[in-house]
């Protein structure tokens, strides 16, 4: 199980503007920069959940310095949660000046300035399988479970989860830069540089915690950063419940695997007590709302006996969400 807090030691800050022209059209400004991290539909549902229009309705403009006051960005995870709030803040004094009786064209401003530390919470669990004879890694199974308050958009959430997971995957199990004496990077291309790829990363089933977050925008917590940090723990564990041997250090590469697990002078130091060996292993941690006993069943995996199967066609977790 893994956490991430949202809140760096200078604290972040945004704000925003609501603006609702005379025929309808909304319009909300805010600092924060959309690049990839789908800040830009979440803004824009939760302005429209705010004043009870189509999110079609909302025009939004983001990342303008001519428009709005500083914004320390969507970096650490703040995208929903600092400019959300921001925006949140705005889109609800607009609501309140309507539905006091205000006219068309109406506006507000909002901002945040520091919030209270945020935690959310992620575990991943993994089935994998080792090679005794080349000791390459291959996972065969991959599911996440995740605590982020209430999901605004469960398919962007999902989309950033597996993306981080697979990107995970390759810091666990392949992506590793290598120097010459000189210090000289001598794999600098993708044909000795192995990122993983299609036929390297596993689906990976995603839950959802049903919980709520007071301090969030919409009871939402901050999440796109988290999946990345619980994979190489879990794939770690499996590979060393399969083989009776932890491993020391990533990315878990064949020669390193076998060396220390299957070699016949292989060093015994890591060796688990009690581990039975095998080419199965399992691996997962505990969260909140039940997701861990899901994600722990989905793998097949008991985490309170390691190696132990579960059955697979038990029904998830009460509280939890696919």
């Amino acid at each position: 199980m893994t956490m991430i807090a949202t809140t760096p030691p200078g604290g972040h800050h945004g704000s925003a503007r609501v603006e609702v022209d005379a025929d309808g059209t909304v319009h909300a400004y805010v600092g924060t920069a959309e690049f990839g991290n789908g800040t830009a539909t979440v803004h824009t549902q939760i302005v429209a959940e705010v004043l009870g229009v189509p999110s079609e309705k909302v025009v939004l403009h983001a990342s303008d310095t001519s428009l709005l006051a500083h914004d320390t960005g969507a970096f650490g995870s703040a995208g929903t949660v600092v400019g959300g709030r921001a925006l949140h803040r705005a889109a609800s004094r607009v609501a309140a000046l309507l539905a006091a009786g205000a006219t068309l064209p109406v506006s507000a401003e909002g901002s945040t300035d520091g919030m209270a530390r945020q935690a959310a919470f992620t575990v991943q669990g993994v089935r994998a399988a080792v090679c005794p004879d080349t000791g390459t890694v291959r996972v065969l199974q991959s599911v996440h479970a995740v605590d982020a308050g209430r999901v605004l958009n469960p398919q962007q959430l999902r989309g950033q989860i597996e993306g981080g997971v697979a990107q995970a995957f390759g810091a666990a199990l392949y992506e590793q830069m290598l120097l010459d004496d000189d210090g000289a990077v001598t794999n600098a291309t993708f044909r000795h540089y192995h990122p993983p790829r299609l036929g390297d990363v596993p689906r990976t089933e995603v839950f959802f915690a049903d919980t709520v977050e007071s301090q969030g925008v919409l009871g939402a917590k901050s999440m796109s950063e988290a999946p990345y940090c619980p994979v190489a723990a879990a794939v770690g564990i499996a590979v060393a419940r399969a083989t009776g041997v932890r491993q020391e250090s990533i990315p878990l590469t064949p020669d390193r695997v076998w060396l220390r697990s299957f070699a016949p002078d292989a060093d015994a130091g890591g060796a688990l007590d009690g581990a039975s060996g095998g080419a199965m292993g399992g691996a997962t941690g505990g969260a909140t709302g039940g997701a861990a006993e899901a994600a722990a069943d989905a793998v097949g995996v008991d985490p309170g006996r390691p190696g132990r199967d579960r059955d697979l066609s038990a029904p998830a977790a009460a509280g939890v969400r696919r």
